[in-house]
């Protein structure tokens, strides 16, 4: 059950969650389990009785009902109100089914290839005994596409956690509100609450109680800073160990001097030949093949763009409808940069 992926909300109807939590000590569930321990059945080979259940399987219960009780859930008590129970999880289930998917791409080309190899390379690998929040990375340059993968990755695998929260271009908002914002709006999404925080410190001493216990799933897109990712390390003893906290930087030095190894941290590179030309003139020709005339032309711009999906985007939509002298001027302007400037500094030429 805990490794099902699906979507757990406890309801706790008429036991104390500390019951479920701590099944070897004291409680109904305890006591249950001792039983089930002691139950035999018949082996037809030795003839003799046996264990019904091995010692692995009834361990593997107590970790699972352990699981379910650090879950933030619903707690009913014989004085309380069952309709305003059944009203509460009907909201919540509703709240998280509706949450609307973030807008991923107009031509997500070679973004399935991407997200697979991020899984296999970085997520499918097994921990054992994790005893906090599991802490990725995916890095690499600007416009390589950073932001669309991790959005993607969030709308396939939201619906796995209880809670979930992606918070955009976090490098700019940091940079002008102050980590006291990325605190406020981390809470906001994963409480529904709405909390003014006053400092840093403050910051995490609510995240720490707001939080307890939380099934998370939480992006960071666009960290260029260590203390961007200090305000959520601290509080990932506090999540559900099975709670994934993302972070995208165009710095692998920014996630490694935080803490993440370097074996969770995915490099994300450029499209391969064929994804870079149907991305190009997807956008350039609403197709993904050119047009017989501009062929040439076409592929000029895909070898200035490197696999890059947002300049591929970006000069796609820019030369589409145009025509043949408009494309050579583009590309003579290309030609006079290349390869000697960053992405940023290409794509300045779009403004000009």
């Amino acid at each position: 059950m805990v490794n099902s992926g699906a979507t757990i909300l406890p309801v706790f109807y008429k036991i104390d969650p500390r019951e479920v939590r701590w099944t070897v000590k004291e409680g109904a569930y305890a006591e249950a389990l001792r039983q089930l321990e002691k139950t035999t059945t018949h082996d037809s080979e030795t003839g003799k009785e046996k264990p019904r259940h091995s010692p692995d399987t009834i361990q593997s219960w107590r970790r699972a009902l352990s699981h379910v009780a650090d879950i933030k859930g619903f707690v009913y008590g014989d004085k309380d109100d069952e309709c305003e129970l059944l009203d509460n999880v009907v909201e919540s289930v509703l709240k998280k089914v509706r949450k609307p998917l973030l807008d991923v791409a107009k031509h997500p080309t070679g973004l399935n290839l991407k997200l697979e190899e991020f899984e296999e390379t970085v997520l499918s690998k097994q921990e054992t005994q994790r005893v906090e929040a599991k802490v990725v990375g995916i890095v690499g340059m600007g416009g390589a596409g950073k932001t669309t993968l991790a959005k993607a990755f969030f709308n396939l695998r939201k619906s796995d956690y209880n809670e979930s929260s992606f918070l955009f271009q976090e490098r700019e908002n940091i940079r002008t509100k102050g980590v006291n914002y990325l605190q406020s709006m981390l809470i906001r999404d994963l409480t529904d609450r709405d909390i003014r925080i006053e400092s840093r410190d403050e910051g995490i001493g609510i995240l720490r109680k707001r939080l307890s216990s939380s099934h998370a799933l939480i992006v960071l897109d666009d960290i260029d800073n260590v203390s961007q990712l200090e305000v959520l390390l601290p509080i990932r003893d506090i999540l559900s160990p099975d709670s994934l906290i993302l972070a995208t930087s165009r710095d692998k030095h920014v996630l490694t001097s935080s803490g993440v190894s370097e074996s969770s941290i995915y490099n994300l590179k450029g499209l391969n030949g064929q994804h870079s030309k149907e991305l190009f003139c997807s956008y350039a020709f609403n197709q993904p093949f050119p047009s017989p005339e501009f062929a040439n032309l076409a592929g000029r711009f895909i070898r200035a763009c490197d696999g890059l999906p947002l300049p591929l985007k970006v000069f796609g939509a820019l030369v589409s409808g145009q025509n043949e002298f408009y494309w050579e001027e583009i590309l003579n302007e290309l030609d006079k940069i290349l390869p000697t400037t960053n992405i940023q500094e290409v794509l300045k030429i779009v403004g000009n």
